[in-house]
């Protein structure tokens, strides 16, 4: 059990997780194709609802690593991901098998869904985007350069 707070509590701090894959591995936020979205009010939580997988970490510094990235680093798996109900969130990591659910809470108010770990009295706020990612920011980041965004499993059609 201790492993799986321990990895639901990765979800909101990956980005302490990652840092030694961003060390030297890495290009600069401006040498990167990506252009970050803006963070838009979610219509209600049907938005959120899906199969997630990890696009890109932004760390302050400026530092970036895509999937691409972390996945030839192994910092994520390919099968990593994930999977946000109505009412929970789940972390699915081949290494670790399906983890408990956490708790998550949609607000109206801004548009955010909130995800609670109640075992380990912690709160991570995930954001819809413009480009229909997700984001949430690393812990206590109020200047939101710290940022995890992830992007929504496509399903295959016939």
């Amino acid at each position: 059990m201790k492993r799986a707070i321990a990895f639901i509590l990765s979800l909101m701090m990956v980005l302490s997780v990652l840092a030694t894959g961003l060390a030297g591995e890495v290009s600069a936020a401006e040498d990167l194709a990506f252009t970050l979205p803006e963070i838009i009010p979610a219509k209600g939580i049907e938005d959120f609802i899906g199969e997630w997988v990890f696009y890109l970490v932004a760390a302050k510094d400026g530092r970036t690593m895509t999937r691409e990235e972390m996945l030839a680093t192994e910092q994520v798996d390919d099968k990593a991901n994930v999977t946000i109900s109505e009412d929970t969130l789940i972390i699915y990591a081949p290494s670790t098998g399906e983890l408990a659910p956490v708790k998550v809470e949609f607000n109206a108010e801004n548009g955010s869904l909130k995800a609670i770990n109640e075992e380990a009295d912690s709160t991570t706020v995930i954001y819809l985007t413009d480009n229909g990612m997700l984001v949430f920011f690393e812990p206590d980041d109020v200047t939101r350069e710290g940022a995890v965004y992830l992007t929504r499993i496509e399903e295959e059609n016939g």
